[in-house]
């Protein structure tokens, strides 16, 4: 009797357009925002790493900024279990 095998491989790709687009809105969001005006916040995304890097003067902008781009990501359907956190 043959035996029969199976396997499966779980992909899971993340649509780096729609991160790009994600970051865009949260840049606008952030220069609008009042309390957050002044807080020279940057969002840079690295392509070729996967990587978002936030630059900010303070915890709290550091905090708000976090949120935001969450809430972007949500709206465009990428889950935030993506992110992981490297702080330095």
């Amino acid at each position: 009797m043959a035996q029969n095998t199976h396997s499966f491989d779980i992909v899971s790709e993340i649509n780096l357009q729609e991160v790009d687009n994600a970051l865009n809105q949260a840049t606008k969001e952030i220069q609008q925002r009042y309390e957050l005006k002044d807080s020279s916040t940057e969002l840079e995304l690295n392509k070729k790493d996967k990587l978002i890097s936030i630059n900010t003067k303070d915890d709290y902008s550091r905090k708000q900024s976090i949120d935001i781009l969450q809430t972007k990501f949500i709206k465009r359907g990428i889950s935030i279990k993506s992110l992981k956190s490297l702080r330095s």
